[in-house]
């Protein structure tokens, strides 16, 4: 995210919004997987009723910053992840 967030603000197309993403649908509950997987234990995730104005499906078209800014995701969520929790791990607190 890091690179792209760069790759907006120094483009010649700066002005604009840019999805930026791995153009792939990740359920909530996979999301909590590869988090648990990144922490090192399972985590069990207490479920409510929707409310209004929840999400139920999205996917981020990152066509536009293919195009104006050549950008592409570098890395994995699943490597994301492991990354941002590795790098607070290390924060001495």
């Amino acid at each position: 995210m890091a690179n792209g967030i760069v790759h907006a603000l120094t483009t010649e197309h700066a002005n604009t919004a840019y999805n930026l993403s791995t153009q792939t649908e990740t359920s909530l509950n996979d999301l909590i997987t590869l988090f648990g997987k990144a922490v090192g234990h399972e985590l069990h995730p207490v479920y409510q009723p929707a409310r209004e104005g929840d999400i139920y499906r999205s996917i981020l078209d990152n066509e536009k910053a293919k195009v104006f800014m050549d950008w592409r995701p570098k890395v994995s969520l699943e490597e994301g992840l492991r990354r941002t929790v590795r790098f607070f791990s290390a924060i001495d607190v």
